[in-house]
């Protein structure tokens, strides 16, 4: 969801965006052996989800119905619409298994119009024995056959499905190409929450093109079958679900609305921004021993869901706006301990550990890293391992996104008690490549104990070189410097794997 960012509403733009996760779709048939079920657990999961019954009678603490009917059923025609499914279950054999399942269409607007665009439906399923990534994507000129429906979640495309209404929903997803087939029950553990309501009353700008809203539940009760070449195996576990819409167009976000429009998003914008920068003025600015810009992170956003074991649960997007990849981090974060009350955090820190090159992209997507975030007296730290390959798709309009998952450890703190912290995670990173390579500039700083120093790293893919320069004055006295081929230049010309080659050094 981005692009070319000339003002600083921008910034806010992409801070608050939601990514789109994974598609999944669904049969009515599930072959193999047959499951036995469970006629009263399926009732509770079933029961209430009639016409007349309505399920949004539950309130959270402060009073307040955060969905309508009207919230989860379809908004066509609009700009986008997007509803998702991610889900972390273990089967009756042991293993365990991430699913992603996304429905979604776009539309174009020609004179205040909205016109026909496109749709997909995306199934990713990773396997946490193997990491393999197992990712299907199938695209269609919109409407095709996608078939939605008003204040509910009632959607087939072609064999697959989503229903429900909060808080009892149920998707079936078929994965012909690499024979997997999951159906999957869903009851909601917590409450659904708006993207940025404390911020902007949950309504978020996209550039110039409109606004739209992003909905989630952080926390499902999850149990049903994945069917893998065949056999059908008993899953239960923790699921997320999502529902995005609004006017904006996602594919051209700087395309032109109504002025009212505009000037609406323009207030929101700024208004946005004073909270952020009072939040992050208020808690002070932290030290951090490490900063970074790179060009894979001046346009797109990350999304991430986590599910810790005590039943806590977060949620984060941060952008990639302006290059910023280290240090504080333009990211809006959901916090949640009992799934009613939703504390919402933009003072965060992150720090990159590993990354992956992407050839194709010419663009390093982070594996492996850390955040770091505060509100008050409220201190949390995660530490995120990938567990899975991480699943790649390129678009037509230079846009990309990249999906694995992972294991998260850490710990909370907020003055009184200290709890430590483990669960699972998804996240996925969307990007806009831009018509440059690759280049990148990370400064780390030395500081006490550990010594007094900085280094300064430069890397161009232009150039086809990385320079390198650290300078230390405690606890001893040290400068080192060189310049070297790139890992791709090495690879490409050398033909040998990365190593510390020296064009011109001394130390």
């Amino acid at each position: 969801m981005s692009k070319r960012y000339v003002a600083m509403s921008t910034i806010f733009v992409l801070l608050i965006l939601i990514s789109s996760a994974t598609i999944t779709t669904s049969t009515s048939a599930t072959p193999g052996r047959k499951i036995s079920k469970k006629p009263a657990l399926l009732a509770r999961y079933h029961g209430n989800n009639d016409e007349n019954h309505n399920n949004l009678d539950v309130l959270d603490t402060h009073g307040r119905n955060p969905w309508t009917r009207e919230d989860e059923g379809s908004h066509f025609p609009c700009g986008y619409e997007l509803w998702f499914f991610q889900v972390f279950v273990r089967l009756e054999n042991g293993e365990a298994w991430d699913i992603g399942f996304t429905v979604a269409y776009f539309m174009d607007r020609v004179r205040g119009k909205y016109t026909d665009g496109v749709s997909f439906y995306r199934i990713k399923h990773w396997s946490r024995q193997s990491g393999k990534c197992y990712d299907f994507l199938h695209p269609d000129e919109f409407p095709g056959p996608l078939n939605i429906t008003k204040n509910k979640v009632d959607i087939s495309y072609y064999n697959n499905t989503m229903s429900g209404i909060f808080p009892n929903y149920y998707f079936h997803c078929e994965d012909r190409e690499n024979d997997i087939i999951t159906d999957m029950y869903c009851h909601a553990a917590s409450m659904p929450h708006w993207v940025a309501t404390d911020v902007s009353n949950g309504i978020l700008v996209w550039g110039t093109s409109g606004y739209f809203k992003a909905g989630f539940i952080p926390w499902l009760e999850v149990h049903g079958t994945i069917t893998i070449n065949g056999i059908s195996y008993n899953a239960t576990g923790v699921g997320y679900f999502e529902h995005d819409f609004g006017s904006a167009l996602l594919l051209t976000p700087f395309k032109p609305s109504s002025l009212k429009t505009m000037v609406n998003n323009t207030k929101i914008c700024l208004s946005a921004i004073k909270w952020y920068l009072d939040e992050i003025f208020r808690n002070g600015i932290k030290m951090m021993d490490s900063v970074g810009w790179c060009t894979d992170y001046f346009v797109g956003w990350d999304w991430c869901w986590i599910a810790f074991d005590n039943g806590w649960s977060i949620v984060f997007t941060k952008a990639a706006i302006l290059g910023n990849t280290e240090g504080l981090s333009p990211t809006l974060l959901h916090f949640t301990k009992n799934g009613r009350d939703y504390m919402e955090i933009c003072d965060v820190y992150q720090k990159v550990r590993s990354f992956k090159y992407i050839e194709r992209g010419d663009i390093y997507i982070p594996l492996d890293f850390e955040i770091t975030a505060y509100k008050d007296n409220v201190k949390i730290f995660l530490n995120f391992t990938v567990k899975t390959e991480m699943s790649e798709a390129f678009n037509k309009n230079r846009s990309c996104t990249f999906h694995c998952c992972g294991d998260v450890s850490g710990h909370y703190y907020d003055g009184n008690i200290g709890v430590s912290l483990r669960g699972i995670y998804s996240i996925e990173r969307s990007r806009w490549l831009l018509p440059i390579k690759h280049f990148s500039i990370k400064i780390e700083f030395i500081l006490p104990p550990k010594g007094l120093g900085f280094s300064v790293r430069i890397t161009s893919h232009l150039a086809g070189v990385e320079v390198f320069f650290r300078l230390q004055v405690a606890p001893t006295f040290d400068i080192k410097f060189y310049i070297q081929p790139t890992p791709s230049e090495m690879r490409k010309y050398l033909k040998i794997d990365p190593a510390r080659i020296s064009l011109f050094s001394f130390h």
